[in-house]
């Protein structure tokens, strides 16, 4: 999975942000190259998180937030620079592309509905929603 961020050069930091212990295995190119990793900004600056596709079947999720994306990235909207200001964003766009890509519609290929795994999950049982906790808990 991708973990995509954005936002504008205010209070941003000269500092990476870093791998949490746990979680070495979720990062393999900050660990060839830790400056891969996005720099921290400071923690007056929000971060929203927002995921599509936890269900494959939720195709209209990705037109969404491909449409919310188009425009925080439009260097000509206002409200995209206004955004990218005052918050970070961490994007995943697709947080099941393993059952995305088999055709499932509401599975991964454990046959588990990643929706009702966020409070229990295991790094081995569902990797993705454990590593989608790990960006957003630090």
């Amino acid at each position: 999975m991708e973990l995509l961020t954005i936002s504008s050069k205010d209070q941003i930091t000269e500092e990476h942000e870093t791998i949490p212990a746990d979680a070495q295995g979720c990062f393999p190119a900050a660990v060839r190259n830790p400056k891969s990793r996005p720099l921290c900004f400071r923690k007056e600056k929000p971060v929203i998180f927002l995921t599509s596709r936890v269900h494959p079947g939720e195709t209209p999720g990705s037109h969404v937030l491909n449409g919310f994306l188009e425009m925080l990235c439009d260097l000509r909207s206002e409200q995209g620079k206004c955004l990218r200001k005052s918050y970070v964003f961490k994007v995943i766009m697709m947080l099941n592309p393993d059952g995305v890509s088999r055709g499932y519609y509401r599975l991964d290929i454990m046959a588990c509905n990643l929706n009702r795994m966020y409070l229990t999950t295991s790094k081995s049982d569902h990797p993705k929603i454990w590593a989608a906790r790990k960006a957003v808990v630090q």
